[in-house]
């Protein structure tokens, strides 16, 4: 886990799946989603969720 101390952005590695939490500004700023809009996507009940 990263980021916990200052909570703009925190991401957790699980192995498998990465989770990224934002603040909505820092969300925005960084357009994570955009980077990735033409990725591959997966559903989550693949993984056991």
């Amino acid at each position: 886990m990263e980021g916990y101390q200052q909570g703009k952005w925190i991401l957790i590695d699980c192995d498998e799946v990465v989770v990224h939490v934002f603040q909505k500004e820092t969300r925005e700023f960084y357009d994570i989603e955009g980077l990735w809009y033409d990725a591959e996507r997966e559903k989550l009940e693949d993984y056991g969720f």
